[in-house]
């Protein structure tokens, strides 16, 4: 992957863009970094692409640096006719700059596929940045003055001559009850994100703001048989999954053995199959006799089912799970909620022993494609559909789902004002992700709680499928820029890429009317129609899915005494002593002896975020 970063200012300012653009690559800590100055407004640099036509493009006055990976090319070449060029000998980069030199004012809406740039027009002195229409392309900036400095990271930005570098207490709440410092804000005060389908724009003095694309914005289609808009979403689907497979390199897919992984790993393997599609998975020890339970019976009969899919499993058990956590030095955006038993990294690791190019995610499935039957009984019920209401109650309550539950879920709490929902939810303090997870378990500061609300999210109940897919789709991309070291960011070699994150796919979602979206127990029937003509039908048809937990609180308890020694590092800094709570903390050093069923809960509330929270405030040099 690329890491782009650069300097604008509309004055001249050679020397500061300079020194700016030095600190940010000496924060970089990469062995080969380019830098080329355009002139004495615009230094861009980056790091990781092996020629500089891969990121930076010129035409006439425009300069663009970008990093891309475009899935509908063949859609802008027709769009550029008069090109002199054989575009097949172009890069990405180099397409787009033409597009945007004709004077395309679709710019960059008309673009398919995860990209950040910044575009400078030499003549106007017009400089813009630009976020992909999800997000997946991370691209922050801080404001020096008339400057701006701009990077994949947050983190590098702070090394600027003048950067504020003091936290945003109000990010740290966000993300630690949420997951997500909310809106364009980063953890850092200075620095802030360009918003997913967003473009910012500096001409002169004045810095604006243009959404130019909003998911609201989407019509649901009217007078279009089911059948005819249920197949359109599986051409979008398949289309998106196909588009992201290079003609070129070694295909990868994370499974999990659940229903969206599985499918674009099917469709991979599908539509190539002369080609080896490498399949990776966190599964149990052979003979493991515990409670937890993996996927691995799923994820073989889809191997049975496909011969050019070999399957790599990845074993998650950790001797020392505080290895890869206390030894980092910096966090991309934030600190992980809580230990994966070095699986990320192991299934890297695995990866790059395959040498993987591309790999395919099913991450967003939950998002955008699941269905809300929950928001949907209640949808049909205000708009007098009996005949969908009682439909719906026999499908789910077949499948397995109590009549009581349904009639709660379904009908009951989508009709309760959301302020309701909240005042029981810190009551019962049921939802451990969220409130509860700072009042109760370790934060000792009273009103820190107010200060994640302040941030701008709060879990709400929806009364239309649609509305609640436009929101999930909002949280998606706020999660996208700073939830953790994600994916999509810098660091390796492959490119991972999430079909479901597809501008198409999802706008024909969102036209489909609730009604062909919700089906079946599991509510996923946009993805299980399509699984069913690519998965085995042991996969396709299943409503449940596993997870794999292991007895957090056996491994961590011969690394206790290595535990206290950070947590007494970390009392030494001011923001951490008054975010955690000393007895809270000595309280859960002693659940670690408690009933293992409380592993998970003991590990990732009461002691992983607060070691993760003072790793990211309290770094080892």
């Amino acid at each position: 992957m690329t890491f782009i970063f650069g300097a604008f200012s509309p004055t001249p300012a050679r020397a500061a863009n300079r020194r700016a653009v030095d600190a940010i690559a000496q924060s970089t800590d990469a062995a080969l970094v380019s830098i080329v100055e355009i002139d004495e407004h615009f230094i861009v640099g980056w790091t990781g692409a092996s020629f500089e036509r891969e990121v930076l493009a010129r035409s006439a006055s425009l300069h663009l640096l970008m990093d891309a990976s475009l899935y509908n090319r063949r859609e802008l070449e027709a769009s550029l006719l008069s090109s002199q060029h054989p575009l097949a000998e172009i890069t990405d980069v180099e397409l787009v700059c033409k597009l945007v030199a004709q004077g395309s004012s679709i710019f960059p809406d008309a673009m398919n596929g995860d990209f950040a740039g910044a575009l400078y027009d030499k003549t106007s002195k017009r400089f813009s940045l630009f976020r992909d229409h999800f997000g997946v392309r991370p691209l922050c900036y801080l404001l020096d003055g008339a400057s701006v400095y701009f990077a994949s990271k947050a983190k590098p930005l702070i090394a600027t001559p003048n950067a504020n570098t003091n936290f945003r207490l109000n990010s740290l709440a966000a993300y630690l009850i949420n997951g997500a410092a909310f809106e364009d804000h980063s953890f850092y005060e200075a620095v802030r994100a360009v918003r997913p389908g967003t473009v910012l724009e500096r001409c002169g003095a004045s810095l604006k703001q243009q959404r130019y694309w909003r998911p609201e914005n989407t019509r649901i289609a009217r007078g279009i048989p089911d059948a005819a808009l249920l197949e359109n979403v599986q051409d979008q689907l398949v289309q998106a999954v196909r588009s992201r497979i290079p003609a070129r390199g070694v295909i990868g897919a994370m499974v999990s053995g659940g229903l969206d992984s599985s499918t674009i790993a099917a469709i991979a393997c599908a539509g190539n199959r002369d080609r080896q599609v490498h399949a990776f998975s966190v599964a149990l020890p052979v003979g493991y006799s515990g409670p937890a339970r993996d996927e691995r019976q799923y994820i073989d009969a889809l191997a049975r089912h496909y011969p050019n899919l070999s399957v790599h499993y990845v074993v998650n058990v950790s001797r020392d799970p505080l290895a890869s956590l206390v030894g980092r030095t910096s966090f991309q955006g934030g600190p992980p909620l809580e230990d994966t038993g070095d699986s990320d990294e192991d299934l890297e690791r695995a990866a790059q022993a395959e040498d993987v190019d591309v790999m395919l995610s099913g991450l967003g499935g939950d998002l955008l494609l699941s269905g809300y039957a929950d928001s949907y009984l209640a949808e049909s019920l205000a708009n007098g559909k009996l005949g969908r209401v009682f439909g719906e109650f026999r499908r789910r309550t077949s499948s397995g789902e109590s009549t009581r539950q349904t009639l709660v879920q379904g009908v009951i709490k989508p009709f309760l004002p959301w302020s309701i929902l909240r005042l029981k939810r810190r009551m019962m303090a049921q939802d451990f992700t969220r409130h509860h997870a700072l009042r109760a378990d370790f934060a000792g500061k009273a009103d820190f709680e107010s200060e994640c609300i302040e941030s701008g999210w709060e879990a709400r109940t929806y009364r239309s499928v649609r509305d609640e897919e436009i929101a999930m789709i909002r949280l998606s991309t706020q999660l996208g820029g700073w939830f953790s070291d994600d994916l999509s960011c810098q660091n390796s070699k492959i490119s991972y890429r999430h079909p479901l994150f597809d501008k198409s796919l999802v706008e024909s979602c969102l036209q489909t009317p609730s009604h062909v979206k919700v089906s079946s127990g599991f509510n996923r029937m946009l993805i299980r129609s399509t699984a069913r003509d690519f998965a085995p039908k042991q996969i396709a048809d299943r409503l449940d899915k596993g997870e794999v937990f292991l007895r957090y609180n056996e491994m961590l308890r011969p690394h206790v005494a290595r535990m206290r020694s950070e947590l007494e590092r970390f009392r030494k800094n001011e923001i951490w002593k008054s975010i955690v709570d000393q007895e809270k903390i000595e309280e859960g050093l002693r659940a670690l002896d408690s009933d293992a069923r409380k592993d998970v809960l003991v590990v990732s509330l009461k002691l992983w975020r607060p070691i993760a929270l003072g790793l990211l405030l309290c770094p080892r040099t």
